[in-house]
């Protein structure tokens, strides 16, 4: 099996790591950045093992599965040919959206 990152799901990822950085230096509180790089290093861990994971396929877009990761923050939008992953997009979950 191949996963392979599409631009738009860098871009999120790096966006959400972009504002993780700017609160952290806003409030001070360094924590807050380590915690978002190890949400990311999360996030790209559960793509790279979409392998066999539990999926939800979206018919409002033909061909692509949505991922949840564990805390719930986060969906995972991608693609897959036979055993080739192709990771779309990175959203963030209302969950997720409280920016913490």
């Amino acid at each position: 099996m191949t996963v392979a990152w599409g631009r738009l799901a860098l871009e999120d990822r790096t966006q959400q790591l972009v504002a993780a950085f700017e609160r952290a230096v806003a409030l001070p509180d360094p924590y807050l950045f380590a915690a978002a790089l190890a949400r990311d290093d999360a996030i790209e861990s559960k793509g790279g093992a979409l392998d066999g994971a539990a999926v939800y396929r979206i018919d409002a877009i033909r061909g692509t599965f949505l991922y949840a990761t564990r805390d719930g923050r986060y969906l995972i939008a991608y693609q897959r040919t036979g055993n080739d992953v192709h990771i779309d997009r990175v959203l963030p979950t209302r969950r997720g959206s409280d920016g913490v």
